[in-house]
Parts: C-alpha cells; sequence; structure tokens
C-alpha cells in the first residue's frame, strides 16, 4: 500500500492531526474514564499546535476538538501555531525538519533524553508511515530507538516507548498522526486570540500586510508607528500604518484600551499567509523589537503594561515578541499625520525636568525637528526664556516645564 499513499510534500503547509483510537476517554468528553484520570483523555483528532508564548524552548500541545459535540474548534483552521512545513534535511537519510508558520521556529529535539521544544536551527526528523494515512514523527539526533511525538491525555506531547524497547510508532495510537494539507483557499487569513479592550506592542518574525490589516480594522483593531513627541513632552504621537516589515515594531489598539470594567474577553488578530520569516528585530523611530525575554537593565525605557506606558527600572523584563520605547531615538516625522496620543509619563528616557549641569559649558538648543534655536550658550543658561517642552540641548533631550 505504500506504493499508493500520497505523498508528503516539501514547502507546503499542513496541520498535524492524532490518530489515536485506542483511549477510553473521559466521563467530561462523553468516555468512560473518570476525570481524575486525564491519562486515559481523548487525544483523536487535536492537532499540534507550537504553544502560543512563541519563545524558543516553548514546548508542544494538542489542543482542537470537542468530543461531547464531534466538532473541531475554529482556532485549528486558522492558528499558524497549528500549522506546520517541511524541509528536506537528508536525502540520504530520509530526514525533514518541521518548521512552525506562528515564528518560523523548528521543532526541536524530542527523545527520551530531550525535549527542547521550539528552536531557530533545524531538527531532523524522519515522517515513518505507519499504515494508510498515519505517520510516525520520530527525531533523528539521539533516537536510536525512533521513539515518536506522542500526545498525552492531558494535552502535552512528548515521546512514548510503547513496546518494550522496540520502535514506539504504532498506528492508531496516540504515536500516530495525519497531515492534512492547508487549503488556503478556505481562509480569509491566519489569527490568533487577543485580549480584547487592549494596547499592546507587537513584533512579528514577518511582514504585516494591507490585507491582514483591513481583516483588523473591520475587528476594531488598528496599528500605528510612532510618529514623534508632543512640544509639550507629555504625549506620544502616534500615526496610522497599514504594513510593517518582518520584525519592525509597532504598536496595536484592540477596540477600546481605556476600558477597565467588563468581563475580559478576546478578540481575533489577523495575520497574513506568511511564507517567508525573518528574526531580526528591529528599531522604528525610537520603538524598539524583540524576539526573546530580555531585561535591557535600564532605568527610564517605556514599556506598556495595563495599556499605559509606564517607565522601566533596572529590573525589568520585556517580554519576546513585544518592544519597548526608547524616547531618546525618537524623531519628529514631519507631516506626520497624529491619529492617536498615548501619555508619556515623565521619567521616560531621562525625559523629565532635567537639570542642565555644568555650569560653563556651551551647548546648542535644538527643537525635535533639528531646527536651531540657540548656539553655543552657556549649559546652565540654555533653557532659559524656552516655551514648555522637549528640547535637544546639548546631546539630551530635555522636558522644559
Amino acid at each position: 500500500y505504500k506504493s499508493r499513499q500520497k505523498k508528503l510534500e516539501t514547502g507546503k503547509w499542513y496541520r498535524i492531526i492524532n490518530t489515536d483510537s485506542q483511549r477510553d476517554g473521559t466521563k467530561s468528553q462523553g468516555g468512560t474514564a473518570d476525570d481524575t484520570h486525564p491519562e486515559y483523555s481523548f487525544v483523536k483528532n487535536k492537532a499540534l499546535f507550537a504553544n502560543s508564548d512563541n519563545r524558543v524552548g516553548s514546548g508542544l500541545h494538542t489542543d482542537g476538538y470537542d468530543y461531547i459535540n464531534s466538532t473541531r474548534a475554529d482556532s485549528v483552521d486558522v492558528s499558524p501555531n497549528a500549522m506546520w512545513r517541511l524541509a528536506l534535511v537528508d536525502t540520504a537519510a530520509g530526514t525533514y525538519s518541521l518548521q512552525n508558520r506562528a515564528t518560523g521556529l523548528y521543532m526541536g529535539q524530542y527523545t527520551t533524553s530531550a525535549s527542547r521544544g521550539m528552536q531557530e536551527t533545524a531538527t531532523p526528523y524522519r515522517i515513518i508511515l505507519l499504515k494508510s494515512g498515519q505517520y510516525a514523527i520520530t527525531c533523528a539526533v539521539d533516537n536510536d530507538g525512533l521513539y515518536g511525538l506522542h500526545a498525552y491525555g492531558a494535552g502535552s506531547v512528548s515521546v512514548w516507548n510503547n513496546d518494550n524497547n522496540k520502535v514506539g510508532k504504532a498506528a492508531d495510537s496516540p504515536s500516530s498522526w495525519t497531515f492534512e494539507e492547508v487549503d488556503e483557499s478556505l481562509l480569509s487569513n491566519l489569527a490568533v486570540e487577543i485580549p480584547d479592550n487592549s494596547l499592546r506592542i507587537v513584533t512579528l518574525p514577518f511582514a504585516y500586510t494591507h490585507e491582514a490589516a483591513d481583516a483588523n480594522e473591520a475587528n476594531g483593531i488598528m496599528a500605528y508607528s510612532i510618529a514623534g513627541i508632543s512640544e509639550d513632552g507629555s504625549m506620544l504621537n502616534l500615526t496610522q500604518k497599514t504594513s510593517f516589515a518582518a520584525g519592525e515594531p509597532f504598536i496595536i489598539v484592540a477596540n477600546d484600551y481605556t476600558q477597565t470594567d467588563g468581563e475580559p474577553s478576546t478578540v481575533q488578530f489577523a495575520l497574513p499567509f506568511v511564507n517567508e520569516f525573518s528574526r531580526e528585530a528591529l528599531t522604528s523611530n525610537g520603538l524598539v523589537g524583540t524576539f526573546a525575554d530580555i531585561n535591557p537593565k535600564t532605568a527610564g525605557l517605556g514599556y506598556i503594561s495595563d495599556n499605559r506606558i509606564v517607565a522601566t527600572n533596572a529590573y525589568t523584563p520585556i517580554p519576546a515578541y513585544t518592544g519597548y520605547i526608547s524616547t531618546g531615538l525618537v524623531k519628529n516625522i514631519p507631516n506626520a499625520s497624529v491619529d492617536l496620543q498615548l501619555n508619556l509619563p515623565e521619567g521616560v528616557n531621562g525625559i523629565a525636568a532635567a537639570t542642565i549641569s555644568g555650569a560653563k559649558a556651551t551647548v546648542d538648543v535644538y527643537t525635535l525637528d533639528g531646527v536651531l534655536l540657540k548656539k553655543g550658550v552657556k549649559a546652565s543658561e540654555a533653557a532659559n526664556g524656552l516655551k514648555k517642552g522637549v528640547y535637544i540641548i546639548g546631546k539630551k533631550k530635555v522636558l522644559v516645564k
């Protein structure tokens, strides 16, 4: 029958679905096992997801099927975390890498000795035909027994030796999977869930397109870049945009980010049909992107917490796929429309009522637009006569009150 199988193709996106028929299922799933024993839970028809935090080293899980109603969750169809692409690693060895569509990261080593989660470099896997339409997915690194990826009842994914030290790759088991090709003609876009009524900085490892922006606008989600800082230094000016390069951070507003009451809810954030990735985080007019959890170890940067800009201290972590604001790098963009303003607290990146030190030093004074106002004046007198606002005095941005 092997000669009659439709071969998996490199370069195409697939959903990987479990084909187990051995589990009894728990009572809450319509099965017979007690709910206190999740190891008996159904896993058939669940999809293989990369965890939604998308970090390097983060793992895998299965999800997306309602056994009571025999229906698949919509998230399986549209989520890039549930889509995988094969690429040939070694023709002679018959090994492939598995790349996730949400991040461009690759499935890392999963063996009895290691569970490395998602990685930036490809790990070779063998895709072994078990029976018609069913495959074992087995890591080719330090895996002499060829133990395959196994769906555990509680939702986690690892490997399992299910046959007394023989090859753990039985058909119709939690270690068997089918590959379902993604038909993009049936979808409007990809999407992930984000908190509704929220404000956040986003850095994507792929380009954000006009088409995705149009879909998001219909859901009340707008994307912005930094246009500059208000004259009095109290506001961060944003301009609406509909496209961003891969790695270019931007700010998104999902409906009313000022809303503080009501139950938490989510909204779908539309994404393009991505095929190309870049994991080089960029800086765009003072907005600094991240693809890893970092600690800049710098007080006075701006980041978004509880739907507002706050200042970092020397210990503030910045999560992956977000970013922070370095106002010292912000330039006022000529003729940019100001479509939204965010409160910019004093102290962010040194924009506070700063005292010019060095009474004998001389400095030049410029507007944020680069217009020279004073030349060679004493530093101690540089702010004299200036209207309220932010100026470049010497090489520092200073707020004059």
